[in-house]
């Protein structure tokens, strides 16, 4: 594929579409950049202008409304792509490429999984491509408010007691493989390290990079959305969300890597990942 294609990325101001839009930016790609902050040209809740895509080869969808900042988060994100189909058909767009999760699952107590899977079925209708990726160690996104929330507190609440599987993978290795995707068949890819990390092991490990002592106390899921509910009616905001944690509890082992394999790429463990990432924590989430 040239390397001078142009690329789009919705939700460029986040986390990982902003990653994805530093490694083609590094590489002298066109980049069109598609955020809704600071007087962005793309929101989830309007129509898309088929100009906005002339000449762009690929889009990657990472766009995305939390559950917990809109009661109507999962029609407003699942007509937001619907509408992102029709302007890039319109525009001749080669490949859109959607940042899902491992999560995704029509049956997922979260609305977070919900929505990914009903985007991830209009994707596929479509013939175009999915990533779902586990959690994206970097400086930003869910990772950076765990980090941040570790370095405040000592006493960790783990939620049905740390015993869940985390695939997690390096936000330099996602992208790369985010990449990849863009240019291989039409497929669900799964973007992980193949062996996952129990969950109350990563959140010691993370206090370990971070020099921060904790004590991790098991606490009943219940217990703690409702602890999140709260505290989102009072405005203050916590590291994982209510629909987070309801997500926390189901996670599950995935296979990815059959996915990594066909993409030609690598993911290295979490441990290499924390190895490679600042020690001091940034506040906040990109």
């Amino acid at each position: 594929m040239p390397e001078t294609r142009t690329i789009a990325v919705t939700g460029a101001s986040g986390f990982l579409g902003g990653a994805l839009a530093d490694l083609y930016r590094a590489r002298g790609n066109p980049v069109i950049a598609l955020k809704r902050s600071n007087g962005g040209t793309y929101d989830l809740r309007r129509s898309v202008e088929p100009r906005l895509f002339a000449s762009v080869d690929t889009i990657f969808h990472a766009a995305y409304i939390s559950a917990d900042d809109a009661a109507d988060a999962f029609d407003a994100n699942v007509r937001g792509a619907q509408n992102l189909l029709a302007a890039a058909r319109s525009a001749g767009v080669r490949r859109v490429v959607f940042l899902s999760s491992c999560s995704a699952s029509p049956t997922g107590r979260s609305t977070y999984a919900r929505q990914k899977h009903a985007i991830e079925e209009l994707m596929r209708d479509a013939g175009h491509s999915i990533v779902r990726p586990g959690l994206v160690l970097g400086s930003g996104g869910l990772f950076q408010r765990m980090t941040a929330h570790l370095s405040r507190r000592r006493h960790v609440p783990l939620v049905s007691g740390g015993r869940q599987p985390v695939h997690t993978v390096h936000v330099d290795d996602f992208a790369r493989a985010c990449d990849a995707a863009s240019s291989a068949a039409p497929a669900t890819y799964y973007i992980a390290e193949p062996r996952p990390v129990r969950y109350a092991d990563l959140m010691r490990a993370i206090a370990a990079h971070i020099c921060r002592p904790i004590s991790l106390v098991p606490m009943p899921g219940l217990l703690l959305r409702l602890a999140a509910s709260a505290a989102n009616h009072a405005g203050v905001r916590m590291p994982v969300s209510h629909d987070s944690i309801i997500g926390l509890s189901d996670l599950r082992v995935v296979d990815s890597q059959p996915s990594l394999e066909a993409l030609g790429c690598d993911a290295r463990s979490y441990l290499e990942s924390l190895a490679s990432l600042p020690r001091a924590p940034l506040d906040g989430a990109g």
